[in-house]
């Protein structure tokens, strides 16, 4: 299904701010007064970002629910598992490793450098970021029912049903703790971002206006101001003993909800016909981004302003990371060619 360009600018937006959370944390942490510009220029960038991971699924949700072949599970659990599937496998195992050389060298004894990594990967966050991939392996399996239903309910009946269903799910999640990553609990609250997405691209398809993309871009920056205020004293808090419950940035914090959904409407508001300059490969880039971050951040030294740390840092890792993707599609499709592997993958699996 072709993309529309404004979807691939947001796509590109929250890949950035992706890094701007994971580069901004890191900065936070580093810092031993919660005071000052350069506490309040991290806590800002790291807050507005916040919004990333609802994006993400809202335009998956968004292609996944319109498409009418989706209803046909073997056609559409193909097509998850070569794009989403094998590569969310290989970086499991690539950051396996590298969890284990890490540990070895920090004289981690060589029972637990191998299982303590083992144990993240069964818990489904082999490395921090990737428990995104495995909490969406149940939203996948579900996806050809979801349309289905979709389609038999009809517009109308389905987008009132995809209200009532996050609010609950925005009720539960924030309510809630869960120790795996794919827990069906879990990813059922976040199939209501995937549902979302649909609605609102629906709702717009053919009544796109400026004014509601005004109005849209308007509220998100509006509910970051409570979001900003809130979290600044809760790090403080963080720092002084007092908790590490992220009560506002959570991705089901009321806030972020309602900031998540104005932002993907102001961007389904746009009429963009520019592609964008690394714009593609933003999935390999996640995936790989975090590792790139990690080196550094334990390489280089860290006494550097916020107003240029983060920027800088967030431009260079996604040019980082954004080469190694391009490297790594091409070395996978050599192997590939050689080995036919989608196929045996695909074979094994029961979906040739």
């Amino acid at each position: 299904m072709k993309r529309d360009n404004n979807y691939e600018l947001l796509r590109l937006v929250a890949t950035v701010f992706v890094l701007t959370i994971h580069i901004s944390t890191s900065y936070i942490n580093t810092l031993t007064e919660c005071s000052g510009t350069n506490y309040l220029i991290a806590v800002t960038l790291n807050c507005v970002s916040r919004v990333a991971v609802p994006c993400f699924l809202m335009i998956s949700g968004a292609f996944n629910l319109d498409n009418i072949e989706n209803r046909h599970y073997k056609k559409f659990y193909r097509k998850a598992v070569i794009r989403i599937g094998i590569p969310t496998v290989i970086f499991s195992f690539l950051y396996y490793g590298y969890g284990v050389v890490w540990r070895l060298l920090q004289e981690y004894s060589l029972i637990s450098s191998i299982t303590i990594p083992l144990k993240l990967i069964l818990m489904g966050k082999p490395f921090y970021h990737m428990w995104y991939l495995y909490m969406l392996i149940p939203i996948f399996v579900f996806t050809p029912f979801i349309v289905k239903v979709k389609d038999e309910l009809g517009t109308d009946k389905f987008s009132k049903f995809t209200f009532l269903f996050s609010v609950f799910a925005t009720i539960s999640e924030f309510t809630s703790t869960h120790k795996l990553e794919y827990d069906l609990g879990s990813a059922f609250c976040y199939m209501s971002y995937y549902m979302v997405g649909w609605v609102i691209r629906n709702a717009y398809k053919s009544n796109k206006k400026k004014w509601k993309a005004f109005l849209y871009i308007a509220l998100f920056f509006t509910v970051n101001i409570p979001t900003i205020y809130i979290r600044y004293y809760e790090v403080m808090n963080q720092k002084n003993g007092g908790g590490s419950e992220y009560i506002v940035v959570g991705n089901f914090s009321p806030f972020i909800v309602i900031g998540s959904i104005a932002l993907f409407a102001y961007f389904t508001n746009l009429k963009s016909k520019r592609t964008f300059l690394f714009s593609k490969n933003t999935f390999y880039v996640y995936l790989i981004h975090a590792g790139v971050w990690d080196v550094v951040y334990k390489l280089l030294p860290q006494n550097i302003p916020a107003i240029l740390y983060i920027p800088l840092w967030v431009a260079v890792i996604y040019v980082v990371s954004y080469m190694g993707a391009k490297l790594y599609i091409l070395i996978y499709k050599i192997i590939e060619r050689k080995l036919n592997l989608n196929n045996k993958v695909l074979t094994l699996l029961g979906l040739e």
